[in-house]
């Protein structure tokens, strides 16, 4: 099985209370992918980021992945998000244009990796992510897919929500506050109805520390999630996506594979940084 992390590379800059900042690869693709290479062999990054002190240091950070397939774009700037002590977060770069060409050649180079026991991550919905979208369904492969975060409703075009439905979904995960958003997107009324019109095997829908729902094509559920002291929660929510993704590989039952995965979750949470 190949696992795939699909599309832009970023930075995380993250403050601690020592005086001091980490630079770590960022975006959560590229953080569900270097969690998976915990536990899967054959981690793959396709992907982009500038040719800058961030993208050299993106690339080079990624132990047990295979970087070969991934390049550095000429006058483009790494994006990066930095996590501020006060628990906000600021996007300083994230309103330059995206890069057709990264795109481009990112569908290119998936032509030649992606095959029907490839699993791509994907962690937007837009007009780039469709393309990688479109590629992967044409090739056979099977997608997991992050909307933690979705973009404006009126960006998102009917293109992109066909390569959706048409897409080999083994996993999805969707961020509390964009529910009413996806919902409004694919005009369904819940997202069990999203489910049962699309390809999607397993959907959870994630919280913050709130409990969690868990819906397949014959089940719904809330799951409670381990109480925790909060020490930082950067990554959390990607470290519980590679846990469900390898939950899913595995062939676990989804209430073990919630309950792995929130103690995977918990463990990242209780660690200063988030890797």
């Amino acid at each position: 099985m190949k696992i795939i992390a699909v599309g832009e590379f970023l930075i995380d800059l993250i403050d601690h209370k020592q005086q001091y900042r980490t630079i770590e690869p960022g975006g959560s693709s590229w953080n569900i992918l270097y969690r998976l290479s915990s536990f899967q062999d054959n981690c793959y990054a396709v992907g982009f980021a500038g040719d800058d002190e961030y993208g050299h240091i993106a690339l080079k950070q990624y132990t047990n992945i295979d970087t070969t397939h991934s390049f550095l774009l000429d006058n483009y700037k790494t994006k990066y998000v930095h996590y501020l002590l006060d628990g906000k977060v600021e996007c300083p770069n994230h309103g330059q244009a995206r890069s057709n060409e990264g795109s481009d050649r990112v569908v290119e180079i998936l032509e030649k990796v992606v095959d029907k026991d490839s699993i791509c991550v994907l962690d937007e919905l837009n007009q780039h992510s469709s393309k990688y979208m479109k590629n992967i369904n044409q090739l056979g492969g099977m997608i997991a897919l992050d909307l933690g975060f979705l973009g404006r409703i009126e960006d998102i075009s009917r293109d992109e929500i066909t390569e959706f439905e048409k897409a080999n979904i083994i996993y999805l995960q969707i961020n509390r506050k964009v529910v009413n958003k996806v919902l409004e997107v694919f005009n369904v009324k819940s997202i069990q109805e999203l489910i049962k019109n699309s390809n999607i095997q397993l959907a959870v829908i994630t919280n913050g520390s709130g409990d969690m729902e868990v819906l397949t094509t014959t089940y719904s559920g809330m799951h409670p999630v381990n109480s925790v002291e909060l020490v930082n929660d950067v990554g959390a929510g990607d470290a519980f996506f590679a846990s469900m993704v390898d939950c899913c590989i595995n062939g676990i039952d989804i209430h073990q594979a919630v309950n792995i995965s929130s103690l995977f979750a918990v463990n990242v949470l209780n660690k200063k940084v988030g890797r």
